[in-house]
């Protein structure tokens, strides 16, 4: 009987010993993100250009009249911008599917259209609502020139104004 206990005694150490089985085990992975954009606005704070064709007599234009100058558009980016581009839109001054300076003068409303550029000799224009291409955008304040043209014909008496929407998408 000795015999019995000490061979059930072993197969109860016996068992003790074997590792426990394990129910299965899960496997997964960690995926990390990090977006990091550029943000741009135009204009220093207000979003503003000023086009000015300066102060001319009233009469027949033989030649274009140019803005001299230009208007300077500053685009402040916080980082850079490889292909962007810029839109000028519309106004409610349209006049024949053109852009037109507008002054009212004895009740009546007057136009003088005109045309806006992106070079200095004004052969790549800016369509209304079409973007183009300007130059890369670096991290800091950026400038980029709008050239405007008014074609030959009769420009009347008046303070002439205009204003259109700017969309630099970066």
């Amino acid at each position: 009987m000795k015999r019995q206990i000490i061979s059930g005694l072993a197969a109860v150490a016996a068992m003790a010993s074997v590792t426990p089985a394990f129910a299965g085990t899960a496997s997964g992975t960690l995926t990390s993100t990090l977006n990091v954009v550029t943000t741009c606005t135009i204009g220093a704070g207000g979003g503003n250009a000023l086009l000015d064709f300066g102060t001319v007599p009233a009469q027949t234009l033989t030649s274009p009249l140019d803005a001299d100058t230009g208007a300077t558009l500053q685009i402040n980016c916080d980082g850079s911008a490889s292909s962007p581009t810029l839109a000028i839109g519309a106004s409610a001054n349209l006049v024949s599917g053109s852009r037109a300076l507008k002054a009212t003068v004895g009740g009546v409303d007057r136009f003088i259209p005109y045309a806006l550029f992106k070079d200095a000799g004004r052969t790549t224009p800016f369509p209304i609502n079409t973007p183009v291409t300007i130059p890369a955008l670096t991290a800091g304040a950026n400038t980029e020139v709008i050239y405007g043209r008014i074609p030959t014909g009769t420009i009347d008496q008046g303070t002439y104004t205009d204003v259109v929407p700017l969309t630099v998408t970066f």
